[in-house]
């Protein structure tokens, strides 16, 4: 399973800060600012909690 978080998900105060440390010359509407990989066996293990 794969999750993605993108510019949208982040509060305006978080956007804030990663403008002034990255720039405002990104794609960040447009492509995800992290990706998280979680194996089918933790998803598994959740599940059946």
């Amino acid at each position: 399973m794969i999750v993605e978080i993108y510019w949208q998900d982040l509060t305006k105060e978080k956007q804030a800060e990663l403008l002034a440390v990255l720039g405002e010359n990104g794609n960040y509407d447009v492509f995800p600012i992290a990706t998280i990989e979680i194996e089918e066996e933790e998803t598994m293990a959740q599940a059946m909690n």
